[in-house]
């Protein structure tokens, strides 16, 4: 898309992310200083606002958290901010996992940033890095170990890959040290890599109008929606572990994907896109081979392990 005639746009990389994710100690490492509490709101919001950090070519931008029910009006207004054009932008998401596995409100913050920017700028598929932040060892291992790889990816990252167009991933392992602890910069992650992969993330432009009205007015619904599709494709998950070496697979009709998870529910938009995402995920967990085709998914996947 073309914005201007000059070449001449800020580039932002715009961390975005729902609380306690870890997005402002990201934040703070990659200017190499405790920053997060002295930039300057980009929206004028006194408290919980946006941040701002110039360093070299690019503008890091930190944003409050959406999923809180006290701040969610004023975060979901920082974070429009950040993203208005004329602009390029490096969009990346943090989250983490909650028992190795997938929090449905990271997923519904996803689903609806991602559903709005496709409304602005059109296909934004692969053109955004998703942090997993906080990453226990047993599942950084794991996701590494050539024995468990495509199951753990299957487990970790095709909740996320069911919201479509999303390849790119980045892991940083649980720094204890961090952890719990305000304005605190990470001390074993590999900087210099993390600041490597998010500069490859592909650029999106932004135009200066239309200006990016996020809606969160049904975030819960989208949420609690989310929520019980994931515990459906766990579930499912678990039960294909347990009987795929001696069964072959799942044929137990309590176990195939629920009609409503494969319907067209919502159009393209970003919680019927998951929907079907998932449950197309569900189908392949319940047939009698399905670790093929979840194996070719999980290796097309770009990881880098920080």
């Amino acid at each position: 898309m073309l914005l201007t005639s000059s070449d001449n746009l800020p580039t932002k990389i715009v961390l975005l992310g729902n609380p306690g994710v870890g997005k402002s100690t990201i934040y703070n490492t990659l200017l190499g200083r405790r920053a997060s509490e002295s930039g300057v709101s980009i929206a004028g919001g006194l408290t919980n606002a946006a941040r701002s950090s110039p360093l070299g070519r690019f503008v890091y931008v930190d944003t409050p958290g959406i999923d809180d029910v006290y701040n969610c009006k004023n975060a979901t207004r920082e974070v429009s901010a950040a993203l208005r054009g004329p602009c390029r932008v490096k969009l990346v998401f943090v989250t983490t996992l909650e028992s190795g596995r997938v929090r449905s409100g990271d997923l519904a913050t996803l689903a609806t940033v991602l559903d709005e920017l496709r409304h602005v700028v059109g296909n934004i598929d692969d053109r955004y890095l998703l942090i997993i932040n906080k990453c226990e060892d047993s599942v950084y291992n794991s996701l590494l170990d050539e024995f468990t790889k495509v199951k753990t990816r299957t487990r970790v990252l095709a909740p996320f890959k069911a919201l479509g167009g999303i390849s790119r991933f980045a892991l940083i392992r649980r720094e204890p040290t961090a952890s719990g602890k305000a304005n605190v910069l990470l001390r074993d992650t590999n900087i210099e890599r993390l600041r490597d992969v998010i500069v490859a993330t592909p650029t999106i432009k932004l135009p200066y109008n239309p200006i990016l009205h996020l809606d969160f007015t049904n975030f819960g619904h989208c949420k609690n929606e989310i929520e019980e599709d994931i515990k459906v494709f766990y579930n499912t998950y678990d039960r294909a572990l347990q009987l795929n070496n001696s069964r072959g697979g799942i044929s137990d009709p309590e176990y195939c994907a629920p009609r409503s998870l494969v319907s067209e529910v919502d159009g393209e938009r970003g919680l019927g896109r998951f929907r079907r995402g998932m449950g197309k995920l569900i189908e392949l967990l319940a047939g009698l081979e399905p670790w093929v085709g979840l194996a070719q998914m999980a290796c097309s996947l770009v990881l880098a392990f920080l």
